[in-house]
């Protein structure tokens, strides 16, 4: 037999028993492939003298005109802006949301049942997945923060001033032109959403309480909503069954996401400033926050898959669609969150399983190798790097995390939590043992990691347990010796003696030294 190569492609491809799996990847969790080189995935540190009274929903870093650099975090009642303090900027007067969970309430289940002027208790089988939730989207005019929470409703913002006195104040109505029609007052909509387009505009979603209600002001003038024959603020109703609550912006314009169908508005210049266009049903997100845009492609997680937009929507091929969805947890689906890496051609998502209300695993997509990670990280909000330069991450408990930042979980050794498992691999035609006698990686780093094997004789047979198989020698080879029918290889991390001395290991092809065993 001699040095026989353990081929292992790349990416997590987990069929529906670890003997389905074979010769791929079964689990793995804060690993990636940087190339064929599979690898930890950066650490992260807490942000310093930052901290959110509710868990973080809403992240999002930008300079302002004299390039000082800010992070605004939200929850779903409150809005901090960090230099290198935390600053709370939110009115005293400011509604706060709901995460997304069942519903419940009046007007729900079947007529008759229950008593009058009780709420209902939400039927599993009438309401099977969860609403929504509130959002607090931010976004940016010029250095101005914008602001709005779809449960306070009014669109907010905040002027980075020196000394941070200021708050959160409401979008001031525009003055009238002088060419504007005599007696024209200008009035901010209230919305569940808003975002700032490239042509300048201020979109207000779910527009003065009607859900499928889109509104923009005039260009350069984001308190002017009132339509004039000189201006080109304007309205438009989406054709849609469901409810508008959030919106991307793609290449051909902004896509609009209801809670069933997805639209396109696109510029079409004045007279009529903007057009939409339904393009697509039974396509919408999970969540408000679970879309990610980048410069070439939309991706979102669906209800049932994940769907992607490079001119029309499609669904996306995952290799982790059915062990994500069938255990997901459908009463907080509503709060999955996403966003770009930006140092890696990756989209994170970042959702609840089934054990969890909060987003508790992620799942990841390389969109250049295009093959899939995953995971457990619980994150509960998420932007890509912006002015800050590396992905920021917030958590249930209000900090925020600098991610791919050193290989620390926040100064705290991450170990074997750093690992990746193949499924059960067949050595030979299983007519007779394999002893497997050593382990050549093709490794950098290698003291940092180790290999723990598990096997077994037949496929019933309990896994047992070999132990790890550390590297000890200087000439790459790692010592074993065991035999077995069919093995299961785990990589995992090995802690040094101190954090400082942490270092990325990174993991190529494998060789094991072996020779045939024992018949049956």
């Amino acid at each position: 037999m001699g040095r026989v190569p353990i081929s292992i492609p790349p990416g997590l491809k987990p069929r529906a028993t670890t003997q389905a799996t074979g010769k791929q990847w079964w689990d793995m969790s804060l690993v990636r492939w940087n190339g064929a080189e599979l690898t930890p995935v950066g650490g992260w540190t807490k942000l310093p003298n930052m901290q959110l009274t509710a868990a973080v929903r809403g992240l999002l870093s930008w300079r302002d005109n004299s390039a000082e650099r800010w992070i605004a975090a939200a929850s779903l009642g409150e809005v901090v802006v960090y230099d290198t303090v935390g600053h709370n900027i939110t009115p005293t007067d400011f509604q706060a949301g709901v995460p997304g969970d069942l519903v419940d309430g009046y007007g729900i289940g079947a007529y008759g049942v229950g008593l009058y002027g009780t709420p209902r208790i939400p039927d599993v089988a009438f309401n099977p997945r969860g609403a929504p939730g509130d959002t607090t989207s931010l976004a940016n005019w010029g250095e101005n923060l914008v602001v709005c929470g779809s449960a306070d409703n009014r669109i907010l913002w905040w002027i980075p001033d020196a000394t941070v006195s200021t708050i959160l104040v409401p979008v001031p109505p525009a003055t009238p032109l002088p060419t504007e029609t005599a007696g024209i007052v200008h009035v901010v909509p209230r919305a569940r959403y808003a975002f700032v387009t490239d042509e300048r505009c201020l979109v207000a979603i779910g527009a003065d309480g009607d859900p499928r209600r889109v509104s923009w002001s005039d260009q350069e003038r984001p308190g002017a909503f009132t339509p004039d024959i000189v201006n080109l603020a304007g309205s438009l109703q989406l054709n849609s069954t469901g409810a508008a609550w959030a919106a991307r912006k793609v290449p051909s314009g902004y896509l609009i996401f209801c809670d069933d169908d997805v639209h396109l508005m696109q510029w079409v210049g004045p007279p009529f400033a903007y057009g939409i266009v339904r393009i697509g049903t039974g396509c919408s997100s999970i969540s408000p926050q679970a879309i990610v845009a980048t410069a070439q492609r939309t991706v979102w997680m669906g209800q049932e898959t994940f769907w992607i937009h490079e001119g029309v929507p499609r669904v996306l091929a995952c290799d982790l669609q059915d062990r994500i969805f069938s255990n997901l947890n459908r009463n907080t689906q509503g709060r999955t969150v996403a966003a770009q890496n930006g140092l890696f051609p990756e989209v994170w998502f970042f959702y609840p399983d089934n054990s969890s209300v909060e987003p508790n695993r992620y799942a990841a997509w390389n969109y250049q190798a295009n093959i899939w990670i995953g995971g457990l990280m619980a994150r509960t909000g998420v932007t890509e790097p912006g002015a800050y330069g590396v992905p920021l991450m917030g958590d249930v408990n209000g900090f925020v995390y600098a991610h791919e930042n050193g290989w620390t979980a926040d100064g705290t050794m991450r170990g074997s939590t750093v690992f990746a498992e193949t499924g059960d691999m067949q050595l030979g035609e299983g007519d007779a043992a394999t002893c497997v006698r050593a382990f050549i990686p093709d490794a950098r780093n290698q003291a940092q990691m180790q290999l723990h094997v598990f096997g077994q004789w037949e496929p019933e047979d309990v896994m047992q347990d070999f132990g790890v198989f550390p590297y000890t020698r200087t000439d790459g080879i790692i010592d074993a010796l065991f035999e077995v029918r069919a093995m299961r290889l785990r990589v995992e991390g090995v802690d040094p003696e101190l954090p400082g001395q942490v270092q990325p290991w990174a993991l190529g092809r494998i060789r094991m030294d072996a020779v045939p065993g024992s018949g049956r």
